[in-house]
């Protein structure tokens, strides 16, 4: 049952291989047998991860650390605190996600695993591309990739190729952006990993909407919504589709664009992304500028500033602040500053914006 499990998680089955899972960590615990019910509870919290389902994430993995504990098995605590960081990361709680990863990365370090610290390394990028310090982040996908190469681990360079390619486009170097996203879909396609191809066509999309090629942006996002809705994700899925809101607004398209930011909004309360909906609500505030509605405009980027600092997101408060600044004519040479200071060089000029 496990090794089918396995095998449908690593085809992007996320669903029926949670399926399996519950059943075999319920068979586990029957029978009384601790060393797989680990096992199982941790490959829960991946899989609960990968489905957005965050919090159901950090429950299984702290049951693993329980068990973790109590058989004395350091690795497999390590891989706990990596799993919760990552789930953390995506709750937008990129302080705690921080110390987590750092704990396992001693731990691997301790151990001599390699394969683990540079995951660690990964991970750490990953936290701080959502707390808004690319730079940090930058640097970090880089040491990733290359960690990876040398182990040859195929997965970790498509994903770490992915990291470069995010970072790199809200940095401002969409060139740069669009070859790491290029040469990570050329891997994931090699090695039929279908949730990195996807990915991997929405950065592409996102490169070409940067570049303003809206044609080939539309037709990079229809492949990975295809790809993400045969899988059942809507973690990643859901940036997808406030890509293509946006897409729609810079053609003055707002009702497909707002019919898509509801949908997508939808989702990132499912999945608790506060960053998502901020994202949406920037969108919402230029769509109502454009439409006539000023004040409400000004209150949606207001709210947007305001959750944004509260969780410490450096780049959304820097948008934020840009289109507020649009909004009520005043010059942006403070924002250029701020920008500068985490690594970007892209700041929004105008309504409607472009923002990466």
């Amino acid at each position: 049952m496990l090794h089918k499990a396995e095998g449908l998680r690593k085809s992007s089955d996320y669903k029926a291989a949670l399926r399996l899972y519950q059943e075999a960590f319920s068979l586990a615990r029957k029978a009384g047998d601790p060393y797989a019910a680990l096992s199982t509870a941790i490959a829960l919290g991946d899989t609960c991860r990968m489905i957005g389902s965050f919090e159901d994430a950090i429950g299984h993995y702290t049951e693993a650390l329980d068990l973790c504990q109590a058989l004395q098995d350091p690795l497999a605590e390590a891989d706990c605190l990596v799993g919760t960081g990552l789930a953390q990361r995506a709750l937008g709680q990129w302080k705690t996600a921080l110390k987590d990863i750092t704990a396992a990365r001693t731990i691997y370090k301790k151990a001599g695993d390699e394969k683990g610290v540079i995951f660690c390394t990964w991970a750490e990028a990953g936290v701080w591309r959502v707390a808004g310090e690319v730079a940090k982040a930058l640097k970090l996908f880089e040491a990733a990739r290359h960690g990876f190469e040398r182990l040859g681990f195929k997965s970790g360079i498509g994903y770490s190729l992915c990291g470069l390619g995010g970072s790199n486009r809200v940095a401002g170097r969409y060139d740069r952006s669009m070859k790491y996203y290029t040469e990570a879909n050329t891997l994931f396609r090699r090695i039929k990993d279908s949730f990195g191809t996807a990915y991997s066509h929405c950065g592409i999309g996102n490169a070409y909407r940067m570049a303003e090629d809206y044609r080939n942006a539309l037709t990079h996002f229809e492949k990975a919504s295809q790809l993400y809705e045969k899988i059942g994700d809507i973690v990643s899925y859901s940036y997808t589709i406030w890509s293509l809101a946006n897409v729609h607004m810079l053609h003055g398209e707002f009702k497909e664009a707002e019919t898509l930011l509801k949908k997508s909004e939808k989702n990132f309360e499912k999945t608790k992304d506060p960053r998502g909906l901020i994202y949406c609500d920037m969108t919402k505030a230029e769509i109502k500028f454009l439409k006539g509605d000023k004040i409400s405009s000004e209150n949606l980027i207001a709210e947007a500033l305001d959750k944004a600092k509260n969780y410490g997101f450096k780049l959304e408060a820097c948008h934020a602040k840009a289109l507020l600044c649009v909004l009520k004519g005043r010059p942006l040479k403070k924002i250029r500053a701020d920008y500068s200071k985490i690594g970007v060089r892209y700041f929004p000029s105008k309504i409607p914006s472009n923002m990466p």
